[in-house]
Protein backbone atom coordinates (compact mmCIF):
# COMPACT_ATOMS: atom_id res chain seq x y z
CA UNK A 1 0.00 0.00 0.00
CA UNK A 2 1.23 3.52 -0.73
CA UNK A 3 2.48 5.57 2.21
CA UNK A 4 -0.08 8.29 1.46
CA UNK A 5 -3.06 5.95 1.71
CA UNK A 6 -1.63 3.99 4.63
CA UNK A 7 -1.08 7.19 6.58
CA UNK A 8 -4.62 8.36 5.82
CA UNK A 9 -6.12 5.09 7.10
CA UNK A 10 -3.96 5.13 10.24
CA UNK A 11 -4.96 8.73 11.01
CA UNK A 12 -8.62 7.89 10.41
CA UNK A 13 -8.43 4.91 12.77
CA UNK A 14 -6.71 6.94 15.50
CA UNK A 15 -9.33 9.68 15.30
CA UNK A 16 -12.36 7.37 15.29
CA UNK A 17 -11.17 4.23 17.11
CA UNK A 18 -13.89 4.20 19.77
CA UNK A 19 -16.70 4.67 17.26
CA UNK A 20 -15.20 2.09 14.90
CA UNK A 21 -14.97 -0.54 17.63
CA UNK A 22 -18.59 -0.02 18.67
CA UNK A 23 -19.75 -1.01 15.17
CA UNK A 24 -16.88 -3.37 14.36
CA UNK A 25 -15.73 -5.12 17.55
CA UNK A 26 -12.16 -6.33 17.31
CA UNK A 27 -11.33 -4.46 14.10
CA UNK A 28 -7.66 -3.53 14.38
CA UNK A 29 -5.85 -0.78 12.53
CA UNK A 30 -3.78 -3.41 10.71
CA UNK A 31 -6.88 -5.34 9.61
CA UNK A 32 -8.45 -2.13 8.34
CA UNK A 33 -5.30 -1.30 6.37
CA UNK A 34 -5.08 -4.80 4.94
CA UNK A 35 -8.72 -4.92 3.87
CA UNK A 36 -8.66 -1.48 2.27
CA UNK A 37 -5.41 -2.41 0.54
CA UNK A 38 -6.99 -5.54 -0.96
CA UNK A 39 -9.96 -3.41 -2.01
CA UNK A 40 -8.03 -0.70 -3.85
CA UNK A 41 -5.08 -2.65 -5.28
CA UNK A 42 -6.84 -3.46 -8.58
CA UNK A 43 -7.22 0.30 -9.13
CA UNK A 44 -3.75 1.32 -7.97
CA UNK A 45 -1.63 0.77 -11.07
CA UNK A 46 1.09 3.29 -10.24
CA UNK A 47 2.03 5.83 -7.62
CA UNK A 48 0.44 8.50 -9.81
CA UNK A 49 -2.94 6.94 -9.03
CA UNK A 50 -2.70 7.58 -5.28
CA UNK A 51 -4.46 10.93 -5.30
CA UNK A 52 -7.09 9.67 -7.73
CA UNK A 53 -7.81 6.64 -5.51
CA UNK A 54 -7.87 8.58 -2.23
CA UNK A 55 -11.54 9.68 -2.61
CA UNK A 56 -12.49 6.01 -3.03
CA UNK A 57 -10.62 5.19 0.19
CA UNK A 58 -12.31 8.07 2.03
CA UNK A 59 -15.74 6.91 0.86
CA UNK A 60 -15.04 3.35 2.05
CA UNK A 61 -13.86 4.60 5.44
CA UNK A 62 -16.97 6.76 5.81
CA UNK A 63 -19.15 3.72 5.14
CA UNK A 64 -17.26 1.72 7.74
CA UNK A 65 -17.65 4.55 10.27
CA UNK A 66 -21.40 4.59 9.61
CA UNK A 67 -21.58 0.94 10.72
CA UNK A 68 -21.76 -0.89 7.38
CA UNK A 69 -19.83 -4.16 7.79
CA UNK A 70 -16.35 -3.84 6.37
CA UNK A 71 -16.87 -7.04 4.36
CA UNK A 72 -19.75 -5.40 2.47
CA UNK A 73 -17.77 -2.19 1.96
CA UNK A 74 -14.82 -4.00 0.37
CA UNK A 75 -17.12 -6.66 -1.17
CA UNK A 76 -15.05 -9.62 0.01
CA UNK A 77 -14.09 -11.70 3.01
CA UNK A 78 -11.77 -14.57 3.84
CA UNK A 79 -13.21 -17.99 4.66
CA UNK A 80 -11.42 -21.31 5.08
CA UNK A 81 -8.65 -20.98 2.49
CA UNK A 82 -10.22 -18.54 0.05
CA UNK A 83 -11.32 -14.96 -0.55
CA UNK A 84 -15.05 -14.75 -1.33
CA UNK A 85 -17.17 -12.02 -2.83
CA UNK A 86 -19.99 -10.93 -0.51
CA UNK A 87 -22.66 -8.26 -0.60
CA UNK A 88 -25.75 -7.43 1.44
CA UNK A 89 -27.73 -10.25 -0.22
CA UNK A 90 -25.77 -12.89 1.72
CA UNK A 91 -24.55 -13.49 5.25
CA UNK A 92 -20.96 -12.67 6.08
CA UNK A 93 -19.25 -16.04 6.71
CA UNK A 94 -18.15 -16.62 10.31
CA UNK A 95 -14.86 -18.14 11.33
CA UNK A 96 -16.49 -20.97 13.31
CA UNK A 97 -18.38 -22.18 10.23
CA UNK A 98 -15.05 -23.48 8.92
CA UNK A 99 -15.52 -26.38 11.37
CA UNK A 100 -18.48 -27.50 9.28
CA UNK A 101 -16.27 -27.64 6.18
CA UNK A 102 -13.55 -29.53 8.06
CA UNK A 103 -16.02 -32.16 9.28
CA UNK A 104 -17.49 -32.55 5.80
CA UNK A 105 -14.07 -33.02 4.21
CA UNK A 106 -13.05 -35.65 6.79
CA UNK A 107 -16.25 -37.62 6.15
CA UNK A 108 -16.03 -37.34 2.36
CA UNK A 109 -12.41 -38.46 2.15
CA UNK A 110 -13.25 -41.62 4.07
CA UNK A 111 -16.27 -42.25 1.87
CA UNK A 112 -14.57 -41.71 -1.49
CA UNK A 113 -11.70 -44.17 -1.50
CA UNK A 114 -11.49 -44.59 -5.28
CA UNK A 115 -11.08 -42.04 -8.07
CA UNK A 116 -14.25 -43.51 -9.57
CA UNK A 117 -16.35 -42.70 -6.50
CA UNK A 118 -18.72 -39.78 -7.13
CA UNK A 119 -19.92 -37.92 -4.05
CA UNK A 120 -23.45 -36.50 -4.12
CA UNK A 121 -23.66 -33.32 -2.02
CA UNK A 122 -26.25 -30.64 -1.26
CA UNK A 123 -25.68 -27.28 0.41
CA UNK A 124 -28.98 -25.93 1.73
CA UNK A 125 -29.07 -22.17 2.12
CA UNK A 126 -25.83 -21.77 0.21
CA UNK A 127 -25.69 -17.96 0.43
CA UNK A 128 -22.27 -16.87 -0.85
CA UNK A 129 -21.43 -20.51 -1.61
CA UNK A 130 -18.41 -20.34 0.69
CA UNK A 131 -19.18 -23.63 2.49
CA UNK A 132 -19.78 -25.70 -0.62
CA UNK A 133 -16.98 -24.17 -2.69
CA UNK A 134 -14.45 -24.50 0.14
CA UNK A 135 -15.44 -28.15 0.45
CA UNK A 136 -15.18 -28.79 -3.29
CA UNK A 137 -11.77 -27.11 -3.50
CA UNK A 138 -10.51 -29.50 -0.82
CA UNK A 139 -11.73 -32.62 -2.65
CA UNK A 140 -9.63 -34.46 -5.22
CA UNK A 141 -12.47 -36.85 -6.10
CA UNK A 142 -15.37 -36.05 -8.40
CA UNK A 143 -18.55 -34.58 -6.87
CA UNK A 144 -22.04 -33.79 -8.09
CA UNK A 145 -23.22 -30.83 -6.05
CA UNK A 146 -26.45 -28.91 -5.65
CA UNK A 147 -26.40 -25.40 -4.15
CA UNK A 148 -29.85 -24.39 -2.94
CA UNK A 149 -31.12 -21.06 -1.66
CA UNK A 150 -34.54 -19.44 -1.42
CA UNK A 151 -32.99 -16.14 -2.57
CA UNK A 152 -32.13 -15.71 -6.24
CA UNK A 153 -29.82 -12.73 -5.53
CA UNK A 154 -27.91 -14.94 -3.06
CA UNK A 155 -27.54 -17.61 -5.75
CA UNK A 156 -26.08 -14.98 -8.07
CA UNK A 157 -23.43 -14.26 -5.44
CA UNK A 158 -22.68 -17.99 -5.15
CA UNK A 159 -22.36 -18.25 -8.93
CA UNK A 160 -19.94 -15.34 -8.94
CA UNK A 161 -17.77 -17.11 -6.37
CA UNK A 162 -17.99 -20.34 -8.35
CA UNK A 163 -16.65 -18.53 -11.43
CA UNK A 164 -13.76 -17.30 -9.28
CA UNK A 165 -12.83 -20.80 -8.09
CA UNK A 166 -14.04 -23.19 -10.76
CA UNK A 167 -10.49 -23.93 -11.91
CA UNK A 168 -9.53 -24.87 -8.34
CA UNK A 169 -12.21 -27.57 -8.26
CA UNK A 170 -11.79 -31.11 -9.63
CA UNK A 171 -12.41 -30.77 -13.37
CA UNK A 172 -15.18 -33.39 -13.58
CA UNK A 173 -17.13 -32.03 -10.61
CA UNK A 174 -20.56 -30.67 -11.53
CA UNK A 175 -22.54 -28.07 -9.61
CA UNK A 176 -26.07 -26.81 -10.14
CA UNK A 177 -27.65 -23.77 -8.49
CA UNK A 178 -31.31 -24.12 -7.53
CA UNK A 179 -33.70 -21.56 -6.11
CA UNK A 180 -35.59 -23.54 -3.50
CA UNK A 181 -36.98 -23.48 0.03
CA UNK A 182 -34.84 -25.98 1.94
CA UNK A 183 -35.17 -29.37 0.15
CA UNK A 184 -38.80 -28.91 -0.86
CA UNK A 185 -39.63 -31.11 -3.87
CA UNK A 186 -36.06 -32.40 -4.32
CA UNK A 187 -36.17 -36.05 -5.39
CA UNK A 188 -32.41 -36.70 -5.49
CA UNK A 189 -30.54 -38.35 -2.66
CA UNK A 190 -27.17 -37.27 -1.32
CA UNK A 191 -24.20 -38.70 0.52
CA UNK A 192 -23.66 -35.40 2.28
CA UNK A 193 -26.07 -32.58 3.13
CA UNK A 194 -24.66 -29.36 4.58
CA UNK A 195 -26.57 -26.38 5.89
CA UNK A 196 -26.12 -23.10 7.71
CA UNK A 197 -29.82 -22.24 7.84
CA UNK A 198 -31.53 -19.32 9.59
CA UNK A 199 -31.52 -20.33 13.26
CA UNK A 200 -32.04 -17.18 15.36
CA UNK A 201 -35.42 -16.77 17.03
CA UNK A 202 -36.68 -13.37 15.98
CA UNK A 203 -37.93 -12.29 19.42
CA UNK A 204 -36.22 -14.50 22.00
CA UNK A 205 -32.71 -14.06 20.60
CA UNK A 206 -32.80 -10.51 19.27
CA UNK A 207 -30.94 -9.05 22.25
CA UNK A 208 -28.00 -11.37 21.45
CA UNK A 209 -27.64 -10.14 17.87
CA UNK A 210 -25.26 -7.26 17.27
CA UNK A 211 -27.24 -4.25 16.05
CA UNK A 212 -25.20 -4.01 12.84
CA UNK A 213 -25.84 -7.67 12.01
CA UNK A 214 -29.58 -7.11 12.44
CA UNK A 215 -29.42 -3.87 10.45
CA UNK A 216 -27.31 -4.91 7.48
CA UNK A 217 -27.33 -8.69 7.01
CA UNK A 218 -30.29 -10.39 5.25
CA UNK A 219 -33.03 -11.25 7.76
CA UNK A 220 -34.27 -14.15 5.66
CA UNK A 221 -30.94 -15.89 6.23
CA UNK A 222 -30.82 -15.04 9.94
CA UNK A 223 -34.22 -15.24 11.59
CA UNK A 224 -37.15 -17.59 12.04
CA UNK A 225 -40.32 -16.49 13.84
CA UNK A 226 -40.45 -17.87 17.37
CA UNK A 227 -43.84 -19.54 16.94
CA UNK A 228 -42.76 -21.22 13.69
CA UNK A 229 -39.30 -22.31 14.85
CA UNK A 230 -39.95 -25.96 15.72
CA UNK A 231 -42.24 -26.57 12.75
CA UNK A 232 -39.66 -25.07 10.40
CA UNK A 233 -37.03 -27.56 11.57
CA UNK A 234 -39.44 -30.52 11.70
CA UNK A 235 -40.16 -29.93 8.02
CA UNK A 236 -36.48 -29.46 7.21
CA UNK A 237 -35.33 -32.56 9.12
CA UNK A 238 -37.99 -34.69 7.42
CA UNK A 239 -36.82 -33.44 4.03
CA UNK A 240 -33.23 -34.27 4.95
CA UNK A 241 -34.30 -37.77 6.04
CA UNK A 242 -35.87 -38.36 2.63
CA UNK A 243 -32.90 -36.95 0.69
CA UNK A 244 -30.06 -38.52 2.69
CA UNK A 245 -28.66 -41.80 1.43
CA UNK A 246 -28.45 -44.59 4.05
CA UNK A 247 -24.69 -44.16 4.36
CA UNK A 248 -24.95 -40.37 4.29
CA UNK A 249 -24.19 -37.57 6.73
CA UNK A 250 -26.04 -34.34 7.56
CA UNK A 251 -24.13 -31.46 9.18
CA UNK A 252 -25.95 -28.28 10.22
CA UNK A 253 -24.90 -25.15 12.06
CA UNK A 254 -27.26 -23.90 14.76
CA UNK A 255 -27.73 -21.57 17.72
CA UNK A 256 -26.13 -22.49 21.03
CA UNK A 257 -29.38 -21.72 22.85
CA UNK A 258 -31.46 -24.12 20.79
CA UNK A 259 -29.15 -26.82 19.48
CA UNK A 260 -29.86 -29.32 22.26
CA UNK A 261 -33.59 -28.90 21.64
CA UNK A 262 -33.09 -29.42 17.90
CA UNK A 263 -30.89 -32.45 18.54
CA UNK A 264 -33.63 -34.10 20.61
CA UNK A 265 -36.11 -33.29 17.85
CA UNK A 266 -33.83 -34.91 15.27
CA UNK A 267 -33.54 -38.05 17.40
CA UNK A 268 -37.34 -38.29 17.57
CA UNK A 269 -37.52 -37.99 13.78
CA UNK A 270 -35.18 -40.90 13.11
CA UNK A 271 -31.62 -39.59 13.30
CA UNK A 272 -28.72 -40.32 15.57
CA UNK A 273 -25.48 -38.45 15.97
CA UNK A 274 -23.86 -35.79 18.08
CA UNK A 275 -23.54 -32.10 18.87
CA UNK A 276 -20.21 -30.49 17.99
CA UNK A 277 -18.71 -27.49 19.76
CA UNK A 278 -17.26 -24.34 18.18
CA UNK A 279 -13.95 -22.68 19.01
CA UNK A 280 -15.53 -21.06 22.09
CA UNK A 281 -16.76 -24.43 23.37
CA UNK A 282 -20.38 -23.52 22.57
CA UNK A 283 -22.84 -25.96 21.03
CA UNK A 284 -22.71 -25.10 17.32
CA UNK A 285 -23.28 -28.04 14.94
CA UNK A 286 -25.48 -31.10 14.53
CA UNK A 287 -23.78 -34.09 12.94
CA UNK A 288 -26.49 -36.62 12.07
CA UNK A 289 -26.97 -39.96 10.29
CA UNK A 290 -29.95 -42.24 9.80
CA UNK A 291 -30.76 -44.09 12.99
CA UNK A 292 -29.81 -47.77 13.03
CA UNK A 293 -32.26 -48.50 15.81
CA UNK A 294 -35.17 -50.76 14.94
Amino acid sequence: MSELIKRHIEDFYSQHEKQILVSHPGLSQQRLCDDICDYINPYLISALDEWAILPKVKFALAQILSGIPIQYVVAQTYFYDGLFYVDSEVLIPRFETEILVEEAVKFARKLTRSKDDVLQIADVGTGSGCILLSFLKAMSSRCEAMALDISMPALEVAKKNYRRYRYNIQCETKIVFVQNDRLEGISRQFDLILSNPPYIKMEMDKELVHKNVAKYEPHQALFIGDSNYQDWFIKFFNQVKECLLPRGLFIMEGHERHLEELFQLALQLGFEGEILKDYNNQNRFLKLVHSTRK
